[in-house]
């Protein structure tokens, strides 16, 4: 189903969730925060929650109507994952991708 963050009444973030393979997706936060770790990074307090973000919202909306319409019904395959830098600056967020990880199926 769709999610919202903070929450739905004013989302900053709207969101899908994920279901199918979400083991693995635990799996995979479990080896990055211990791969964080050995680097000597600190780790995400909050609990790991696996969903894909749609949309980042300027400003804050309500979005309850979209949350209210329940789950999707698709699927697709990930063939890689790419890990970015998040850049601060004063017109927004810049992303840089450093590296990109392939998946086999």
């Amino acid at each position: 189903g769709f999610g919202a963050f903070p929450n739905p009444r004013k989302a900053t973030v709207v969101w899908v969730g994920v279901d199918l393979g979400v083991d693995r997706l635990f799996e995979l936060a479990e080896v990055c925060d211990a791969a964080a770790e050995a680097a000597g990074m600190s780790t995400e307090d909050r609990p790991f929650s696996p969903h894909l973000t749609l949309s980042r919202v300027r400003p804050p909306t309500p979005v309850v109507s979209l949350i209210a319409q329940g789950e999707l019904d698709i699927s697709w395959w990930v063939g890689q994952i790419v890990l970015f830098e998040s850049i601060s600056e004063r017109r927004g967020v810049r992303y840089v991708p450093l590296e990109t990880f392939p998946f086999s199926r």
